[in-house]
C-alpha cells in the first residue's frame, strides 16, 4: 500500500526536472492522478502540486544562500521558463526572487534562521510537516540534497 512517506520521497527525487509534474508523479507510483491527490492532500494538507512548487521553491531559496544567478537556479529546480519561476516563487514566498535575495540571503548563513524561514513558509501554504515524522531541518535537508 502506498503512504504518503512514499509520494514524498519520490518528489525528492524528482522535482528538479523540468518534466515532472503531477502526472509524471502518478505515472513512476503507478497509481491514478486523482488516487495520489487524495493520498498527498490527507496526509500533508496540500495538493501534490502544490508540494512539487513547495519543494522546488525551499531548494531554490537554499540555492539563493550560495548564488545570485537567478537563471541558473531557475533550471536547478525544475522550471523551464524563468517567467514561470518568477511566478510561482512571488505567489510562495510574497517577494520576486531579486527583493527576496536582498532581504533575506544575508540572513541565512544562520542555519536557524533559515530553517525557521522554511517552516514558516511550508506552514503558511499548509503544509502538514508533522506529519511526516521529521524535524524540518529534516524535511529541508532531503528536499535540498
Amino acid at each position: 500500500m502506498l503512504n504518503s512517506q512514499q509520494v514524498i520521497l519520490c518528489i525528492q527525487q524528482n522535482y528538479y526536472s523540468s518534466q515532472f509534474d503531477v502526472n509524471k508523479l502518478s505515472v513512476i507510483l503507478n497509481i491514478s492522478p486523482s488516487y495520489l491527490r487524495e493520498i498527498v492532500k490527507v496526509s500533508t494538507g496540500v495538493s501534490p502540486q502544490k508540494l512539487i512548487e513547495l519543494c522546488r521553491i525551499c531548494h531554490a531559496i537554499f540555492l539563493f544562500k550560495e548564488s545570485c544567478c537567478i537563471d541558473l537556479v531557475c533550471q536547478k529546480v525544475g522550471y523551464t521558463y524563468v517567467r514561470s519561476f518568477y511566478r510561482t516563487f512571488k505567489r510562495i514566498t510574497g517577494l520576486t526572487p531579486q527583493v527576496f535575495i536582498l532581504q533575506h540571503c544575508p540572513q541565512f548563513g544562520d542555519e536557524h534562521i533559515y530553517h525557521e524561514f522554511i517552516l514558516t513558509l511550508c506552514k503558511k501554504h499548509g503544509l502538514r510537516i508533522h506529519l511526516m515524522d521529521k524535524s524540518i531541518g529534516d524535511f529541508v535537508g532531503e528536499i535540498v540534497n
